[in-house]
């Protein structure tokens, strides 16, 4: 099963091309952030469809258009997933970073003893809020690929039916 999933990939025809083609679009996305990548990310929805249809070949770098929106569609599955843990984690850590701040700042005032009870509370504080936005978020990172399988094999593209 683990053999058959590493050579999935280069199946087929063009198998090498698609790779060199993935491999491609992956390398421009250093360079051009969000648009290869999207593409990249509609080639792996298409290829959760062909998987959850046994097809035994990979899907065709051949529609890009179709790749795009799908990718865009990916891409907006896993911001929901992910939006609110993230969100929280940075904010998280931009409140305890001020709470250390201002907490050792305060407790300055108060002394050398104070500094160091006022910046440990902030850190404290960091650590615990910021431990539970990570578990968020790994909770959401875990979810994730089931919603995607989940989207791959039952959505419809809204995109393309007709009007």
């Amino acid at each position: 099963m683990v053999v058959d999933s590493l050579k999935f990939p280069t199946r087929g025809e063009d198998g090498m091309m698609r790779a060199i083609i993935g491999g491609g679009l992956l390398l421009a996305s250093a360079i051009i952030p969000l648009l290869p990548q999207l593409i990249v990310n509609g080639y792996s929805l298409q290829s959760m469809r062909a998987g959850a249809r046994n097809d035994p070949n990979p899907p065709e770098f051949d529609d890009w258009e179709v790749l795009l929106k799908d990718g865009a569609y990916m891409f907006g599955v896993t911001l929901v997933y992910t939006l609110i843990p993230v969100m929280l984690l940075f904010g998280v850590l931009f409140l305890g970073f001020f709470v250390f701040s201002f907490g050792a700042a305060a407790g300055s005032a108060a002394g050398e003893g104070g500094a160091a009870a006022g910046g440990g509370i902030g850190l404290i504080v960091m650590l615990v809020l910021g431990g539970l936005a990570f578990l968020l978020l790994m909770l959401a990172y875990y979810v994730m690929p089931a919603a995607l399988v989940g989207v791959a094999t039952t959505s419809s593209r809204w995109w393309s039916r007709p009007s």
